[in-house]
């Protein structure tokens, strides 16, 4: 809690990187202006308030992904948990069916994440447009929303794959040297 509630502090408060490949290092200032290479690009009051807009979106999905993060470490114990539980009080018959009840949760608020991402894409877009300076950094296109969402339920579906072999294992159901390898 100590380091996400750092986290988040510093996401406030210090400048946010943009990285773009083969592009010099660029920032985005708590006050909206953008540094390249260390140098502030001149920006009109549009160009500052779509800045200041397009860090917000920067600064909420940085945000989700510490929550994802959260819930995913907090599952993670709770798996270890219940294999452990279930070793001993030998009902690892309901093991699977918990951790993978606990992880749509996390496939949720990873969907939210990705939700994020349509109106970060439309700022992204305005400020390319407006701002010559930021357009190698406007590196999102159009599949990077579908490519998030894609991504999320195929991530989900390998780790619900890897529990369920994890689950046969401890129970004795299968080869249990594949399911370490998985």
């Amino acid at each position: 809690k100590e380091a996400t509630d750092g986290a988040m502090e510093e996401l406030a408060k210090e400048n946010l990187d943009l990285t773009a490949t083969g592009q010099p290092n660029a920032e985005i200032t708590p006050t909206g202006d953008l540094l390249i290479d260390g140098k502030a690009v001149v920006l009109n009051a549009e160009q500052r308030a779509l800045m200041m807009e397009y860090r917000g979106h920067l600064a909420k999905l940085a945000n989700a992904g510490i929550g994802v993060g959260i819930e995913s470490a907090d599952l993670a114990g709770k798996a270890m948990g219940e294999a452990i539980k279930g070793v001993f009080t030998g009902e690892t018959d309901q093991i699977d069916k918990k951790i993978e009840a606990e992880a749509e949760g996390i496939k949720q608020s990873a969907r939210k994440l990705c939700e994020l991402l349509p109106a970060m894409k439309i700022t992204q877009d305005k400020l390319a447009a407006s701002l010559p300076e930021f357009r190698p950094y406007a590196t999102m296109d159009d599949g990077d929303v579908k490519d998030c969402m894609t991504d999320n339920d195929s991530h989900y579906d390998a780790g619900k794959e890897v529990g369920s072999q994890i689950g046969k294992a401890i129970k004795g159901d299968g080869d249990s040297m594949n399911a370490a390898e998985e």
